[in-house]
């Protein structure tokens, strides 16, 4: 018995006790009455089980794990050929970070359901957190050969070969996920990454955005890639022209603002780097990154007095606490000011 059929039978346990609780006056004649299908006591078995299965679930959901597993052992008791229900005992154990046990729980799942594909992708992640790179790379493979239509399989497989700077073989893979999928959104933006963040190929990766900009020109994210990709490619005009325009459609977005801040402080435009990053810092009064900007953007124009006192409120903690006091610290020697 599969778990997938245990939802029918409790819908059937639920009709038969709506039957049984029929008010008197719409009681059915016996002809009729008598062919109303009488539970088995299979299908009771059955609905519990489902029923069970559920309580689960939502025990998982709560986190109360302990809970969780003991209703699906009750139902695995009954159901010890089920796949399904190892993947979903992994699901829990994974998020508990028992790692070996969900591994051992994925793979009798695919023993007894070779075609879950569920179970194929949480094996997969588990490798890869334990970083088992080979046997994470050899079921995602396997995967997408036996599920050519599987997005996710294509996608972990090309953030492993990433990870593993393998990055010919990520851009394979997500060409294997366009083939598969012309249409595919998710592959045009997957090598629009890697070939402008990691491959450097830039009109590669220019050429790939623009696909997902034709479909959607107000796809913020995919905007502030291409602007990155155009500021890598040391076009700083480029980059802040469509900054600029996402700051129109995005009133009060503080990282496009950050964003064009920056671009100002490369370009030298120390005046409006200024202003913009001024603009931040009122509604940011915390922000150590924006402070050491503006420090170093008043040391550039030598007002030494507004740098010293920005690099002097970043907190100790900060991670830009050394490069700020060293700052400090260049300006005291250059003025012989040798114990400051």
């Amino acid at each position: 018995m599969d778990i997938k059929s245990l939802s029918f039978l409790i819908l059937a346990a639920a009709l038969t006790v709506s039957c049984a609780t029929t008010p008197k006056q719409y009681k059915l004649s016996h002809a009729v009455s008598d062919r109303i299908h009488k539970e088995t006591p299979e299908e009771k078995s059955a609905a519990d089980d489902y029923w069970n299965f559920l309580k689960s679930e939502n025990f998982a959901l709560k986190g109360d794990y302990q809970k969780a597993r003991d209703e699906l052992d009750s139902v695995m008791k009954d159901n010890p050929n089920v796949g399904y229900l190892y993947y979903e005992l992994a699901v829990n154990e994974t998020d508990q970070k028992q790692f070996t046990e969900a591994i051992a729980d994925c793979e009798k799942a695919l023993s007894l359901s070779p075609d879950l594909v569920e179970a194929r992708l949480l094996l997969a992640r588990l490798y890869i957190s334990i970083e088992k790179h080979a046997e994470a790379i050899n079921i995602l493979e396997e995967t997408i050969k036996k599920f050519p239509y599987e997005e996710e399989g294509y996608t972990l497989l090309a953030r492993e070969y990433l990870a593993l700077k393998r990055y010919n073989d990520a851009a394979g893979a997500i060409r294997r996920l366009l083939l598969a999928e012309p249409d595919s959104n998710t592959s045009n933006y997957y090598l629009g990454l890697i070939y402008g963040s990691y491959l450097k190929q830039y009109d590669k990766a220019l050429g790939y955005y623009q696909k997902l900009l034709d479909v959607e020109p107000d796809n913020f994210q995919v905007q502030a890639e291409v602007a990155q990709l155009y500021f890598d490619m040391k076009q700083p005009k480029k980059a802040l022209g469509i900054l600029l325009d996402m700051e129109q459609q995005n009133q009060g977005d503080l990282s496009i603002q950050l964003k064009i801040a920056l671009v100002y402080y490369e370009m030298k435009d120390f005046s409006s780097a200024t202003k913009k990053f001024e603009a931040i810092l009122d509604k940011n009064p915390e922000s150590d990154k924006i402070r050491y900007y503006l420090g170093l953007i008043y040391a550039e124009n030598g007002d030494m007095e507004s740098a010293l006192n920005h690099f002097s409120l970043i907190p100790v903690k900060s991670n830009y606490y050394k490069d700020a006091n060293l700052n400090i610290a260049q300006y005291y020697y250059s003025q012989k000011k040798e114990d400051e």
